[in-house]
């Protein structure tokens, strides 16, 4: 099971734009899977973020998270679904999803 977050801050100080920090950890050792530089927090970003995780460490048993609305919609809105994009994407490839 991994652990998934973004931070915005201004990682590099002045002399870069404020940007997001993707972070995965495998929540068993601590350790740090993925960390992922991006200008904000979306969809895209988490793809391209789970994709590297995957491509390096393979898939996982599932994905923690907060309830951010990448995870997840707090209505069903006009279609009746609650999932989200990413959630879409982690149900077809069999990985679970959490949030806290």
């Amino acid at each position: 099971m991994i652990q998934i977050d973004g931070c915005e801050h201004r990682w590099f100080e002045a002399r870069a734009p404020q940007c997001t920090l993707l972070v995965y950890v495998d929540d068993a050792t601590s350790q740090l899977m993925t960390l992922h530089f991006t200008a904000t927090e979306s969809t895209f970003s988490y793809f391209e973020a789970t994709r590297a995780c995957i491509e390096r460490y393979g898939k996982p048993g599932a994905f923690y998270s907060d309830k951010a609305t990448v995870f997840r919609n707090a209505t069903a809105g006009k279609t009746g679904h609650s999932t989200t994009q990413f959630g879409r994407a982690m149900f077809e490839l069999n990985i679970d999803t959490f949030y806290l």
